[in-house]
């Protein structure tokens, strides 16, 4: 049994990871942070746990958390872990990181799409980064995982065989996803995750300017060996959790879509929470909330030349918790399935 702690726990992501982690066989909760709430219970926080766990939500504590904690997640804003996770890693604690702080391996990127400085260049090229479909043997071995963004899982997984198998133009990539309103957390953002805002709408917003783009960018740029460009448009849905992504692809050599599924299903095929549609069958989000799958459906268009995937996940399983999860087992030796909702393919 491991000691886990959680920074940042009042967050919408922290609750799903206190949800998966309290029915996992081989973890036990020591150690919740929380800046805004220190001195409460954590029910009080997250209402859903009222008679089903009394911690106390505290102050950062580093000597804490080292005492008490094998692996810790760090659920805050961006430009926090990079401060703390040095000295966390170096006292033996184990760090899973749900910002973007190590999920891009360029400081200056960062600095360009985030405007802040990186704290800790060096320990940026150390971290690996938490897909574990394609860098599980990585995981393995990692002390620092920098988790996935939400959108980026949907689209490196939904587009990551065709651009192993260079069956693509790398410049003629566009993708359109559609994300649920807990996509943008717990604060009060208006214009987007207001209920006035999201009822009966759907809206695009950071049109080809979202932050996830050279994340997406970079990771199909290693996947396929060649620099990637793509045009992203996220949208937000009137959906609590999901997210739909769409993606054309322009083929640079003839294919069909039998092949194409073949070839999905083949690399897919150890990955438990990957499930590749049949012919003419396509994803939705409803079968995917509350689960930890990416489910996928491919379909292609002679016509125009266009290969045309979808995916869909659950944003805040699949696309953070479940996916940050999952990391911990790989990174403890536990099956990568342990604990999660709907876990082994059957």
């Amino acid at each position: 049994m491991i000691k886990v702690g959680i920074i940042g726990t009042s967050s919408l992501t922290s609750g799903e990871i206190i949800k998966i982690l309290l029915k996992h066989p081989r973890a036990k909760l020591a150690y919740l942070e929380s800046e805004n709430f220190a001195g409460k219970k954590v029910w009080e926080v997250h209402k859903f746990l009222k008679g089903v766990l009394d911690l106390n939500l505290k102050n950062f504590s580093e000597e804490e958390i080292t005492e008490n904690c094998s692996v810790t997640f760090i659920s805050k804003q961006h430009n926090y872990a990079s401060g703390i996770s040095r000295n966390l890693i170096a006292k033996g604690v184990r760090v899973i990181d749900l910002s973007a702080d190590f999920r891009l391996k360029d400081a200056e990127v960062y600095r360009k799409w985030y405007g802040i400085k990186h704290k800790d260049h060096a320990l940026l090229k150390k971290a690996v980064y938490g897909l574990s479909e394609l860098y599980s043997e990585k995981i393995k071995k990692a002390l620092l995982v920098a988790n996935p963004g939400c959108y980026p899982t949907s689209i490196i997984l939904g587009c990551a065989p065709l651009f192993a198998n260079s069956l693509v133009d790398p410049k003629e990539t566009i993708v359109s996803s559609y994300s649920g309103v807990s996509g943008a957390g717990r604060i009060a953002k208006p214009g987007i995750n207001l209920f006035m805002d999201s009822f009966r709408n759907l809206f695009p917003y950071n049109v080809a300017t979202h932050r996830h783009t050279p994340e997406i960018e970079q990771e199909l740029s290693i996947i396929g060996n060649t620099q990637v460009n793509l045009t992203f448009v996220p949208h937000v849905a009137p959906l609590d959790k999901g997210i739909l992504s769409t993606m054309y692809l322009k083929p640079v050599k003839e294919t069909s879509e039998d092949d194409l599924i073949k070839l999905y299903k083949k690399v897919y095929d150890q990955c438990p929470f990957i499930r590749v549609y049949e012919n003419g069958n396509f994803p939705s989000t409803l079968n995917v909330v509350d689960t930890n799958f990416c489910d996928i459906g491919i379909k292609y268009d002679p016509k125009n030349s266009r290969i045309i995937v979808v995916s869909a996940i659950d944003n805040l399983i699949k696309g953070a918790a479940g996916q940050a999860v999952q990391n911990m087992n790989l990174m403890m030796g536990f099956d990568e399935t342990e604990g999660l909702p709907s876990g082994k393919k059957v």
